[in-house]
């Protein structure tokens, strides 16, 4: 949506410009099934930390190559610690169970990232349309502005999603994890 709405790129470029996020998004599983099992929970502090950062960091490139970059970066980094969240959650239950408890892990996962995606898809894009649109300096969802501004055909071409809550939610996620394995020690 960024390359689309934001950039007017077609579906086909925007597709293909992402290619290699969606790449280190699925490297990550191989990367992590790497990791001795001590040092899971202290790399995927470490990677949504890492990831929070680069998400932050879309929000504010201006050119596509930086936009890549920090979604390529984020994506690798997410990659690796959802990869870690299926194996420990495999780790944690009886072996006839894994299958189960990582099928509901990742149904977990994926409907959080959609939820994620619905509150901030096209909030700064829409943002940036009217000029308005924002609570408290929180961009506000789509569904909550006229479909009229959305449609605007005065879209600046550096309009960005907003991701300022999933960088957020990353870094308060690596906090998380860091002080939960701090207590399992």
């Amino acid at each position: 949506m960024a390359l689309q709405e934001g950039r007017g790129w077609s579906v086909l470029g925007a597709g293909a410009a992402f290619l290699a996020p969606a790449a280190a998004l699925a490297a990550g599983g191989p990367l992590a099934g790497r990791l001795r099992p001590g040092a899971a929970v202290p790399v995927m502090a470490l990677c949504l930390a890492v990831s929070g950062g680069a998400l932050w960091a879309v929000g504010s490139v201006t050119g596509t190559p930086a936009l890549l970059a920090a979604s390529t970066g984020a994506a690798a980094a997410l990659g690796v610690a959802g990869a870690l969240a299926l194996t420990g959650t495999q780790a944690v239950v009886r072996r006839e169970r894994a299958g189960e408890a990582s099928g509901v892990t990742k149904a977990v996962m994926t409907v959080t990232a959609g939820l994620g995606l619905s509150l901030t898809g096209t909030a700064g894009v829409a943002e940036t349309a009217v000029g308005a649109g924002t609570a408290g300096g929180w961009a506000l969802p789509s569904a909550a502005l006229p479909s009229a501004a959305l449609a605007s055909p005065t879209l600046p071409s550096t309009a960005l999603p907003s991701t300022v809550l999933p960088a957020a939610v990353c870094v308060a996620g690596a906090i998380a994890v860091a002080l939960a394995g701090r207590t399992k020690r």
